[in-house]
């Protein structure tokens, strides 16, 4: 891996330690997450995109309840990759539903277990990985919300996922659509750091482990992808 990606890897990780707490709202209009901006566009974002963000991700938090509530129970093992503030983890345990929390941040997990404090805590794992590094645990269904984009290499992220489960969801930022695109053309535009993926490239390697996606789903510039091994 080049200086360049391990810097760039490196301050996605400090991003997303820093602003945990922050993600943890859904962007709230008055959302306290620190982006790294010119004053100006720092400012837009507080003004205006953190509550049109809001919205999409109230949307993609009911799409990863509608999955859940599909294919979840008690006798499965699931994975929560990139577990982040536990919301999906807590939605689990408040159901006796046994799970995998992970995360590359301590301060995630922390989050997490703090959160589920008043649950059955027996019922929960949680493991610090680094998805490009480390494989998940054996499970039966995995999903990873807003993990793929702050992630350059895909074909790691679904090697260290993919032969250790039977269904996995995930989301993605579609590099075809033209606010990635523009974000791409002026770099100062992407203050998370973002990456991007074609459509096309992510359904070829999902074959490459027999997976074939099931559900594909609009979300903002991007899209929700319900996948199942057979």
């Amino acid at each position: 891996m080049s200086t360049r990606n391990t810097n760039l890897d490196e301050m996605k990780k400090e991003y997303w330690a820093e602003n945990i707490h922050s993600f943890s709202g859904f962007y709230d209009k008055g959302s306290e997450e620190k982006i790294k901006a010119p004053y100006l566009l720092s400012w837009a974002y507080k003004k205006w995109i953190f509550s049109i963000e809001k919205k999409y991700m109230f949307k993609r938090y009911q799409m990863v309840l509608e999955f859940l509530e599909k294919n979840a129970s008690r006798d499965k093992k699931i994975a929560d990759v990139g577990c982040g503030s536990g919301i999906y983890t807590k939605y689990l345990l408040e159901r006796q539903i046994p799970v995998y929390a992970l995360d590359y941040t301590n301060q995630a997990l922390e989050l997490t277990k703090s959160n589920c404090a008043t649950l059955d805590l027996s019922l929960l794992k949680c493991i610090q990985i680094d998805i490009l590094k480390n494989s998940i645990p054996c499970v039966d269904i995995a999903f990873a919300i807003g993990i793929l984009p702050y992630i350059e290499d895909y074909k790691l992220f679904f090697k260290n996922i993919l032969p250790y489960t039977r269904i996995i969801l995930f989301n993605l930022l579609d590099s075809e659509n033209w606010i990635n695109r523009l974000r791409k053309i002026l770099p100062f535009l992407n203050v998370r750091y973002y990456s991007y993926h074609r459509l096309s490239e992510i359904e070829k390697e999902l074959q490459v482990y027999h997976y074939k996606i099931t559900k594909l789903t609009k979300l903002a510039s991007g899209w929700m992808i319900e996948a199942q091994q057979g």
